[in-house]
């Protein structure tokens, strides 16, 4: 049986783990969109970025 500190322990542990995963994502998007910017493979992609 679980108690309460147990329950409150695991749940702050999967917040965690949520907040963790969502900023390893932003972060990798962050990336993605630099590359795009930063690093162009033609000149079409830097411009399509900028019109949408």
């Amino acid at each position: 049986m679980l108690f309460k500190d147990d329950i409150l322990l695991l749940y702050s542990l999967i917040i965690n783990v949520k907040k963790s995963v969502l900023l390893a994502q932003s972060f990798y998007k962050a990336h993605e969109i630099y590359r795009m910017l930063y690093i162009p493979k033609n000149g079409k992609q830097t411009v399509k970025l900028f019109t949408v």
